[in-house]
């Protein structure tokens, strides 16, 4: 008889004393969440995270474990925080943004904010409109699309052994994670209805269709292993996969290009926004995110489309970041493509001040001169034939000064003419008034 088998035996009988004595141990407040992996057995288990292994039958009659010695994988095991070797570290609020609930292990609600801890158990909850950020202890993060349910299954970042241990329950939705390579033990997965994706350090999104029962996986960057109906597939970076429960996960494809998005206007008044781009081959949708963000941490809009170009109310003044991606026809998402862009009030308009209106001019040049526009970096002066500027248009841009002198070489006739000032991305402000002038023979 082996000293394990010898002390499960002993402790079988005492644990049934105590079950007929009413002594069974009462679940703490406050527990900590491990999913079994392959191998697993409860006193490897105390070795490893417990203060000692004489835990282990507490913890299996805790959890009601029929076989200490065989686990099931993915199975999941509660144990009082305080019986932890080294206490897990909880994630944090960076950014959160819209409706967001925070559904916390001990059965309270609430709406999370920026610095608030999460920790194993807690659920989260996003609505149409919104996002929230996490940090966890080892510098990973993790940004909650809308419409999307997740449950911090095991958060075990231990900072006295540099140990981290982070799983995901992801019921609906998507997620988009950034995780920190380091050296030493770790885990970091994402569990869905239909599939696992595990990792060590990369840069990858996960969504679960509850509707299809199926979960996606797209890698930008490092490698993910994806694992469902006993088969697994390892995920590079520039490739996804789809994994359909109760079978295997399909081959890994190449993710769509990156849209093209250079020829978007980088500056623009406060007005609805409307932007479109190059189709993509293969494509059937895209997805456009705005933040205020090089990073994404906070979405302020969120939608998927079924074509190149997107149309959205106005934004408020300020520096603003597109990013879009698109979508093949299993759903995988693509290389994301980002554009960054301004909105500002547009400069007041120039004062014309020379010549008067309908002032005539005879073999000599014309100098025409307005009022400077604070801020303006320049000038954008128009000269045509006609009051509506459609005939015979000559723009004349980048004017530094508050003055102009046309040649004296113009043909005769009648000339219309206005100034708006540019301001430092080059966006033009309201045009002035418009005058005229002649030119005889």
């Amino acid at each position: 008889m082996t000293p394990l088998f010898t002390r499960i035996t002993r402790t079988r009988l005492t644990l049934a004393w105590l079950v007929l004595l009413g002594l069974s141990p009462a679940v703490p407040a406050a527990d900590w969440t491990y999913t079994v992996r392959p191998g697993d057995t409860l006193w490897d288990f105390s070795a490893e995270y417990l203060k000692g292994t004489e835990y282990w039958p507490r913890v299996q009659a805790l959890n009601k474990v029929p076989n200490p010695q065989h686990l099931q994988p993915g199975s999941r095991l509660k144990v009082p925080v305080a019986w932890l070797k080294h206490q897990p570290l909880p994630a944090k609020v960076i950014s959160v943004q819209g409706g967001v609930k925070l559904k916390a292990a001990t059965g309270s609600t609430a709406a999370p904010v920026t610095g608030a801890e999460i920790f194993s158990g807690d659920e989260i909850i996003s609505g149409p409109d919104g996002s929230i950020t996490l940090e966890f202890a080892d510098g990973s993060r993790l940004l909650v699309d809308p419409n999307t349910t997740v449950i911090m299954d095991t958060l075990g970042s231990f900072e006295a052994t540099g140990m981290v241990d982070t799983t995901l329950r992801l019921q609906r939705g998507r997620v988009e994670n950034q995780v920190t390579p380091r050296s030493g033990k770790r885990r970091y997965q994402i569990i869905t209805p239909a599939a696992v994706a595990a990792v060590r350090g990369t840069r990858f999104r996960v969504a679960a269709d509850a509707d299809k029962n199926v979960m996606l996986s797209e890698v930008l960057e490092g490698a993910v292993g994806v694992a469902g109906a006993g088969a697994s597939q390892d995920v590079g970076a520039g490739f996804g996969t789809l994994a359909e429960a109760g079978k295997p996960p399909l081959p890994p494809r190449r993710l769509l290009a990156a849209p093209a998005l250079a020829g978007l206007k980088r500056h623009m008044a406060p007005q609805a926004i409307h932007f479109a781009w190059p189709a993509i081959e293969g494509a059937i949708g895209y997805h456009a995110q705005l933040s205020t963000d090089a990073k994404f941490t906070t979405l302020l809009r969120d939608v998927v489309l079924s074509e190149a170009q997107l149309a959205w109310p106005a934004v408020t003044v300020g520096d603003y970041f597109l990013r879009v991606r698109a979508r093949d026809d299993i759903g995988l998402e693509g290389q994301d493509a980002v554009h960054r862009f301004s909105v500002s009030e547009p400069l007041t308009a120039p004062r014309l001040q020379t010549p008067r209106d309908g002032a005539r001019s005879s073999g000599v040049a014309v100098w025409l001169a307005w009022t400077q526009v604070p801020e303006a970096r320049g000038y954008l002066l128009q000269i045509a034939a006609d009051p509506g500027f459609t005939q015979n248009l000559n723009e004349i841009a980048g004017v530094i000064a508050a003055h102009f002198q046309l040649g004296n070489d113009l043909p005769p006739g009648t000339y219309h003419w206005r100034v708006a000032a540019l301001d430092g991305g080059g966006m033009a402000g309201e045009f002035s008034v418009t005058r005229r002038f002649e030119v005889g023979d």
